[in-house]
């Protein structure tokens, strides 16, 4: 168990730095780093709203799977890591199910620190 959990610890850190590296590319500023993947509070987690909105415009531009994922009131998926654990969460982006059907769904989340957060995607 504790190798699986060392293999998990070094693909999540492989995982920050492709993250990253991403935001460095499409010209995000200096003003964002990812250090975990909850999203909860950290103190090497930071961005900002442009920065989140550039790194969202490109992940749902260039990965059709993040847009059907995103535009799904409940979804799952395998472990790759654990075959045995399914994934489950449900969208909480009431703005999706909106008769117009002019938004993805990005994100929403609420912490102690950020407050309520949300980024969605208008099409046009």
């Amino acid at each position: 168990f504790e190798l699986v959990r060392e293999r998990e610890r070094e693909a999540l850190k492989a995982f920050y730095k492709r993250m990253n590296e991403t935001s460095v590319r499409l010209g995000c500023s200096k003003k964002t780093n990812f250090a975990v993947a909850h999203g909860m509070h950290h103190d090497r987690n930071y961005s900002t709203a442009l920065d989140i909105a550039t790194i969202s415009c490109n992940a749902i531009r260039n990965h059709p799977l993040l847009a059907d994922v995103i535009n799904t009131r409940y979804y799952e998926c395998r472990s790759r890591l654990l075959p045995d654990h399914c994934y489950k969460w449900k969208n909480t982006n009431d703005m999706i199910w909106d008769s117009s059907k002019c938004y993805y769904g990005v994100k929403t989340g609420v912490t102690q620190t950020a407050g309520p957060c949300l980024s969605v995607h208008y099409k046009s």
